[in-house]
């Protein structure tokens, strides 16, 4: 299987891994490894990590869409943090 990125420039080359979102065959060059923490929720909602943290493997698209969607997830989080913090005390 050769690399989709390469393919679409024209060059040939092997594939070593396939991205984890759109299953595109990638050589070492257009793959971004990542890491990815699981969680074991338990009866009383606590959330424990597992060890060690999951391997990912993402091509240059994927992982700038990951980017952006964790981004646009902590901006949330911090403008729903701000909101409530504002909020008046009665």
């Amino acid at each position: 299987m050769n690399c989709y990125d390469c393919a679409l420039s024209g060059a040939t080359r092997s594939a070593v891994a396939l991205c984890h979102d759109c299953g595109a065959a990638l050589c070492p060059d257009h793959l971004i490894p990542g890491q990815h923490t699981l969680f074991v929720v338990r009866a009383t909602n606590h959330h424990t990590p597992v060890e060690p943290p999951e391997r990912r493997i993402w091509c240059q698209t994927c992982a700038a869409a990951v980017d952006s969607a964790n981004e646009l997830s902590a901006a949330r989080r911090a403008d729903h943090t701000i909101a409530v913090a504002e909020q008046p005390h009665k």
